[in-house]
């Protein structure tokens, strides 16, 4: 891995669950995507040097999950957090240093072009790693 973009996205498909989703996609699913699929949004974050000259990077990533059924999503979620919430994943390069959950919701997103209601489940995760750009 050479970002923790990346190393997220191949955290993700290590999960049984998460892997049978589509995505996550970086900023918006293409316009042909079905459901249920997922959407990675990179909020953006800091660089800081610390004391001992490290470079440490800390990104707000929020996931968002759409589907059709809301159990089914609730259950999508639950994975996301039993996957990401231990805080701990390999980059391949750099240290993860924490990963933490800052909220979660799910709800309705709106109505497909047949008026069936689109639910997503959304969380927003701040990760810090050590030395990865």
């Amino acid at each position: 891995m050479h970002t923790l973009l990346e190393g997220i996205c191949s955290h993700w498909t290590g999960s049984g669950t998460l892997s049978g989703i589509p995505g996550p996609y970086l900023g918006a699913a293409p316009q042909a995507a079905t459901y249920p699929y997922a959407v990675m949004l990179d909020n953006g974050g800091t660089i800081t040097e610390t004391f001992d000259a490290r470079t440490l990077q800390a990104v707000s990533v929020t996931f968002r999950i759409y589907h059709t059924d809301m159990d089914v999503l609730h259950q999508y979620q639950v994975a996301l957090h039993d996957r990401f919430d231990r805080g701990s994943f390999n980059l391949g390069v750099g240290i993860m240093r924490s990963a933490k959950r800052i909220n979660s919701f799910r709800g309705i997103a709106g109505l497909d072009k047949n008026n069936k209601a689109i639910y997503v489940a959304s969380s927003l995760y701040r990760f810090t790693v050590q030395d990865v750009f």
